[in-house]
């Protein structure tokens, strides 16, 4: 059964509409955006990468035959979160990852040759930036001043402010990546859930 067959037999099973269509992930995109709209930028950060990082792993889920209200109780289920290797794994079935790279990160000029390394050294700037705030690691936001750390609101301000264009990217180029499914199944009923 190819991937096209899959997530037809999944959304057959699984019949969803959302903007993202994927339920559990289209409130993190919208979340995500009025976090930005609103200043609330670590918000917005974590609401975007959460989104992207579902929206990547599902289509791997659904690969894997899984069905998504079970695999989440899995702690084996055979998909990464957010890294190298699951931006490897989504890029082997035609999701445009490369539209996740981040302009102004020098490190991520070299963004899929990158993907192919599991050295931490060599991590895509959004594994980098979802493992630090996901961590809790906010020191890439912090500056010494006067003896103490301080987080500086602006640094965070243009991380979310990228953030969400990568975000938009992700779903515009997400959309087109389903679209092609479409073609390939007997319409768009039949076909796995896009972002809009």
């Amino acid at each position: 059964m190819n991937v096209a067959e899959k997530f037809r037999l999944f959304t057959k099973q699984h019949n969803s509409h959302w903007h993202i269509r994927y339920g559990e992930v289209e409130p993190f995109f919208r979340d995500g955006y009025a976090c930005v709209a609103h200043g609330q930028y670590l918000a917005a950060c974590l609401c975007l990468i959460t989104g992207i990082e579902m929206s990547l792993r599902l289509p791997l889920l659904h690969n894997l035959k899984l069905d998504i209200r079970d695999a989440w109780k899995s702690k084996e289920i055979g998909v990464p979160l957010l890294s190298n290797k699951l931006l490897r794994e989504a890029k082997a079935i035609g999701l445009p990852v490369e539209v996740l790279r981040f302009d102004r990160d020098p490190e991520d000029s070299e963004f899929l040759l990158n993907l192919q390394s599991d050295d931490r050294l060599k991590q895509a700037h959004i594994v980098r930036l979802r493992n630090n705030i996901c961590h809790g690691n906010l020191n890439i936001f912090t500056k010494e001043e006067d003896g103490e750390g301080k987080i500086y609101r602006s640094d965070i301000e243009k991380e979310a402010k990228e953030l969400e264009e990568v975000a938009i990217t992700w779903g515009e180029g997400y959309g087109r990546w389903h679209s092609g499914l479409e073609a390939e199944t007997d319409g768009p009923e039949n076909a796995p859930a896009k972002v809009g």
